[in-house]
């Protein structure tokens, strides 16, 4: 039984890194935002001010997933608990937030977190 809910435990989490991989591909490609960010008012951009391109955006999503891969590799390695996996995730992810300004995600890829511009149609009045 240990065995069967073993081999349970890693297919969940192997479709829990597919979804969350499609989610942020999909979201940050149309919405170059995460539902979250999005929400905020908030968007992701090239440190050279303009709007992220294809190539950062899939470079984004990538690491993530590799970040992903990396963090459920040394969950079952060290057999450590889904909770505290993520929150160790968090931790190496984002604690260069609070040092930079910036996610490890956003000083690997060039990109940065900042207001959306919302643009007003002059059509509408």
């Amino acid at each position: 039984v240990k065995n069967y809910l073993r081999v349970v435990e890693n297919l969940t989490a192997d479709l829990r890194i597919i979804v969350n991989f499609i989610y942020y591909l999909l979201w940050e490609w149309i919405f170059r935002a995460s539902l979250g960010k999005f929400l905020c008012g908030l968007t992701v951009a090239s440190d050279n001010n303009q709007p992220t391109t294809e190539k950062e955006i899939i470079k984004r999503c990538f690491l993530l997933l590799l970040l992903m891969i990396a963090a459920v590799g040394l969950r079952f390695t060290f057999d450590i608990n889904y909770y505290m996996t993520i929150l160790l995730f968090f931790l190496i992810v984002d604690t260069s937030v609070i040092i930079k300004g910036k996610s490890l995600i956003d000083i690997m890829t060039s990109t940065y977190i900042t207001k959306r511009k919302i643009y007003k149609n002059e059509n509408l009045k």
